[in-house]
């Protein structure tokens, strides 16, 4: 019965590790939050001896990071506008001479 146990626990915890993740659509956004908020867990961690410096910086890295959800928030409810009329397609070919980039852009891009 332990091995079945055993065998079964192993194969959900496989299938929730191969679960596919949603990827999010602003992953670089994603990761500077991530960034900011490790930033701030350190300076946490941080004696309170800067004159005040530190407190300051921990505001700023607060408001980054609400300025960075707000900015979420703005590309998702314009995200219709971005996908409607706006093509942007780039070939890019290397050779011995370096590489060739040709851009087509139809639309108006933000």
């Amino acid at each position: 019965m332990k091995k079945v146990s055993l065998g079964l626990t192993l194969a959900a915890a496989l299938a929730a590790y191969s679960a596919p993740v949603l990827a999010s659509p602003y992953p670089n956004i994603d990761v500077a939050i991530q960034a900011l908020r490790n930033a701030e867990r350190h300076l946490q961690k941080a004696p309170p001896r800067f004159g005040g410096h530190k407190a300051q910086a921990g505001q700023l890295i607060h408001q980054a990071i609400e300025q960075l959800r707000q900015a979420i928030q703005f590309a998702n409810q314009h995200r219709r506008e971005w996908k409607g009329g706006n093509r942007a397609n780039a070939n890019i070919q290397g050779g011995p001479n370096g590489a060739r980039v040709n851009v087509n852009v139809q639309g108006q891009i933000p």
